[in-house]
């Protein structure tokens, strides 16, 4: 017999819900709760220290605040049947504050531990980033399942971590179609950009972190002009 589950407790940092995270994070509590499913959006809190430290900490430039937020170790939780952490980092509450009960991880991606020894393509700034990064990574042995977004994530963190096929689903995400569909280009964000009509444009909506390889896309796109000239 199936188990349904009634309460279910999301574990997100705070944030824009225009970021990819933020948005998959939404969507997830408004699915959740439209099935009549009791989503409860948990925030990890500040580790806590007395106030005057992290003023201190900031006023040196170590921003631990900020810090923690990435890499929590500290939360309070709601009773619940699952607690979903949202995103692989999130999973070094896992060493320290794990929840009562079962434990389910989204992971994204694992890219920057799996570039962390290359010059440059590593996004780690400080030593702390790489030893938080490692911890949120090890963690996820500890987590009763996992979600990645793709095979290919599924397949590196099965070849990376060593964590058994079986405890990981994969489970893609989707376009919200009525948010995200074909519009006309109005002639003020052609002015506002700069675009001349005639022409087709691509759009490239990521960070600027090494690790996107934006190089290789530029250079790809040169190559397909080259290959395919458009003449619109």
């Amino acid at each position: 017999m199936v188990r349904v589950v009634t309460r279910v407790a999301l574990i997100a940092k705070p944030g824009n819900v225009a970021t990819g995270v933020g948005r998959y994070v939404q969507t997830l509590h408004a699915g959740l709760t439209e099935t009549r499913v009791e989503a409860t959006l948990v925030n990890p809190s500040r580790l806590p220290l007395p106030s005057g430290l992290y003023s201190t900490l900031r006023r040196a430039g170590a921003d631990l605040g900020a810090f923690l937020t990435n890499y929590p170790i500290w939360a309070s939780y709601p009773e619940a049947e699952v607690y979903h952490f949202t995103s692989q980092n999130l999973a070094t509450l896992l060493l320290i504050r794990r929840p009562p009960g079962r434990v389910v991880v989204t992971v994204h991606d694992i890219i920057p531990y799996m570039l962390r020894s290359n010059p440059e393509f590593c996004s780690y700034r400080t030593p702390a980033d790489r030893l938080f990064d490692w911890l949120a990574i090890r963690a996820l042995q500890r987590a009763d399942a996992l979600i990645a977004d793709s095979e290919y994530t599924k397949k590196c963190v099965v070849d990376e971590l060593g964590v058994s096929p079986e405890k990981i689903e994969v489970i893609y995400l989707a376009v919200d179609h009525e948010r995200f569909r074909p519009l006309p280009v109005s002639s003020a964000i052609r002015e506002r950009y700069r675009l001349p009509d005639g022409h087709r444009y691509l759009i490239y909506v990521g960070s600027e972190d090494p690790r996107k390889n934006i190089s290789i896309l530029i250079r790809a796109l040169a190559l397909l002009r080259r290959d395919h000239p458009l003449s619109t």
